[in-house]
């Protein structure tokens, strides 16, 4: 079974930030692949545009990250985890039923957790507290990076 990450998680392992040698290593010690989702591919490529329209970020640089993901899938350290998103929006209707009120959780925090249950990962790594808080009440393991 593999890790779900959130995608600031994801992020940090392709787009350079003072974590980014600390969350690469607890990933290669895991010994397992990261599932990749099409919510994370959506996040991850929104992340590299914004950081082209800011500037901070060239676009040949945004396509070399582009093709580290490609490379990473090819390589089986990201695995491909298509979600059945009828499934993933009933599950997050469902937590946001149960925990949101609680919990204070924000939607796109409730469909990578919905996303990590229909997709059977047991275990789930994010930095956000709610998410985390989240991430525990749906029963999934918590891990810390």
């Amino acid at each position: 079974m593999s890790v779900y990450l959130d995608s600031s998680l994801l992020c940090k392992l392709y787009l350079y930030e003072p974590e980014t040698p600390r969350v690469a290593r607890w990933v290669q010690s895991q010994g397992q692949s990261v599932g990749f989702n099409s919510l994370h591919e959506l996040e991850f490529l929104n992340s590299i545009q914004l950081h082209v329209f800011r500037k901070t970020l060239s676009q040949e640089h945004a396509a070399t990250l582009q093709k580290n993901i490609e490379d990473d899938l090819a390589a089986g350290v990201l695995v491909r985890a298509p979600l059945e998103w009828n499934l993933v929006f009933a599950e997050a209707v469902r937590l946001n039923g149960l925990f949101s009120r609680k919990l204070g959780s924000r939607s796109l925090d409730i469909l990578h957790v919905a996303g990590a249950v229909v997709s059977g990962c047991d275990r789930f790594a994010t930095h956000d507290e709610k998410q985390a808080a989240l991430a525990k009440a749906a029963g999934l393991k918590l891990l810390q990076v």
